[in-house]
């Protein structure tokens, strides 16, 4: 990948998304359901229902999956008007809310993220907004230490390697950004270039020594980095503007789609005034860039299909009586479909998706609100796929 860095006067605030909270009544939240029964229709969304245990209204961050039986989902619940870290998993028949570790009475897990059969990592923040990460090592979760030159630092994102691994993003403020990978046991620190010094949301492992990165420089642009064996490599999607990066799908050393928010227009302490949802297709020279269609306003994340390219994107929109939006790509072609709303007059809706590894099969988050102040409703959906 080339070399070719941004370096901008403007600044802009990351993106993070955060879902609206889930309010339902309490006899939609009774049971878990059985695995929907597969469809070979590309938009049978089905909407499953979380266990009666998880406190309302809930927030969920992150979704992961490593197989058709077993699935994870984070987020923060409500109890007693605190939120409280939540971290659910799927066993294949219902959604199980889990125990937290240490047994927190506040704060929440941001992100969730496994490359491996039988392992996931999660990172979250404590009430006091100190990080904390869990590995999850069937049937439950166990502690994992902060690395020790991000002990009291800010860690920004989490990433399951293969063969049971994690990379974990964050800055010191002694060593500034720092790469850390977790193998044999223990963390080992990566130096990262200082033209590459930014926060992370979202990183994504091809291999042992592969690693792709959605960096949002200080400056104010977003890249798409690459560790891989020892060296460091990244491009911008945007050149001369501001792209605000929301989810990296890598598909080989050549190959890499981004969801991502093109600033046509910045002010400063504003951010971002307009700009334009678009997907970008990185194909080792160029980005290949692809308008959303107008009312969209965010393209959140993308999945990969059984083949490892993609196939769905998650979408957030906003108008009125909003449904539901994912785009699917058939190898050829993205199509825009739209999902039955959650709830009516909703002004707001999103989606994110995550891959179930080796199918067709994918999870999603989605939420909906109907006014801006309102607790509005998150849900967790699956595709079964083709």
């Amino acid at each position: 990948m080339k070399q070719r860095l941004l370096h901008l006067v403007v600044v802009a605030a990351f993106p993070v998304v955060l879902l609206a909270g889930a309010q339902y009544p309490a006899a939609a939240l009774s049971a878990g359901v059985r695995q929907p029964a597969r469809s070979a229709a590309a938009g049978s969304w089905t909407t499953m229902r979380l266990p009666a245990a998880v406190g309302q209204p809930a927030v969920l961050n992150g979704i992961a999956a490593a197989s058709r039986d077993l699935a994870w989902a984070v987020g923060t619940e409500t109890v007693s008007a605190t939120g409280r870290p939540l971290l659910l998993h799927w066993n294949g028949r219902h959604w199980i809310k889990d125990a937290v570790p240490g047994a927190p009475q506040s704060g929440q897990v941001v992100q969730v993220s496994s490359a491996a059969r039988d392992t996931a990592w999660a990172l979250g923040y404590l009430g006091t907004g100190a990080p904390f990460i869990v590995r999850w090592l069937g049937p439950g979760w166990i502690r994992v230490p902060v690395p020790g030159d991000l002990k009291g630092q800010t860690v920004y994102s989490i990433a399951g390697g293969t063969g049971g691994s994690a990379w974990l993003w964050g800055f010191s403020a002694s060593d500034g950004y720092l790469l850390e990978h977790w193998s044999k046991g223990s963390w080992q620190a990566i130096k990262v270039p200082s033209d590459l010094w930014g926060t992370s949301a979202d990183m994504h492992a091809l291999g042992p020594n592969d690693l792709w990165v959605n960096d949002f420089l200080g400056s104010g642009n977003g890249v798409v980095a690459r560790y891989h064996a020892g060296t460091w490599s990244a491009t911008a999607p945007q050149a001369g503007g501001v792209s605000l990066i929301a989810g990296i799908l890598p598909v080989a050393p050549s190959s890499a789609w981004i969801a991502v928010f093109f600033c046509t227009a910045f002010q400063p302490g504003l951010g971002c005034t307009s700009g334009q949802p678009e997907l970008a297709h990185w194909n080792g020279s160029a980005w290949n860039r692809i308008v959303r269609p107008k009312g969209i306003s965010d393209a959140t994340s993308i999945s990969p299909g059984r083949t490892g390219r993609p196939q769905w994107a998650g979408i957030s929109a906003s108008g009125q009586n909003e449904p539901l939006f994912y785009e699917h790509f058939d190898g050829k072609r993205w199509t825009l479909l739209r999902v039955r709303a959650l709830q009516p007059g909703a002004t707001s809706t999103s989606t994110v998706v995550a891959a179930v590894p080796r199918t067709n099969a994918t999870w999603a988050i989605a939420s909906s609100h109907a006014a801006p102040s309102s607790p509005g409703i998150t849900v967790i959906q699956y595709n079964p796929g083709q």
